[in-house]
């Protein structure tokens, strides 16, 4: 079990350094960390809109990191002590983090805005 984790840790990590590597940041004229984000469509600062492969790569980069922090978290506890209880812990609060960790931190730093 434990090496089953540990070859899942392994996989998010290279897929949370690819999505990273390849999202755009609004103050890059064209391109990701590697020159990737934009290649073959418009950036995202000439709208106001998420548009291209940055509506996909945020919240996947969003979604892949908290579950590489889960399984860090579940390879920790060693060899004999992962169970399956284990993973149905740290997946449910995994989906309530990743569900309502937003509005949660929003609120605590007072940048929530009223809905009319």
């Amino acid at each position: 079990m434990h090496t089953f984790v540990i070859i899942l840790q392994v996989l998010l990590a290279i897929a949370l350094l690819i999505l990273i590597a390849i999202t755009e940041d609004k103050n890059e004229q064209g391109g990701g960390v590697m020159g990737l984000g934009a290649a073959g469509g418009r950036s995202a600062g000439e709208v106001d809109m998420v548009v291209g492969l940055e509506r996909i790569t945020k919240p996947a980069s969003r979604w892949v990191g908290g579950a590489f922090l889960a399984v860090s978290v579940v390879a920790a506890f060693g060899t004999k002590a992962v169970t399956i209880w284990h993973f149905l812990i740290v997946g449910v609060l995994y989906i309530i983090a990743m569900l309502y960790g937003g509005v949660v931190w929003e609120t605590i730093c007072g940048t929530r805005q009223k809905v009319k």
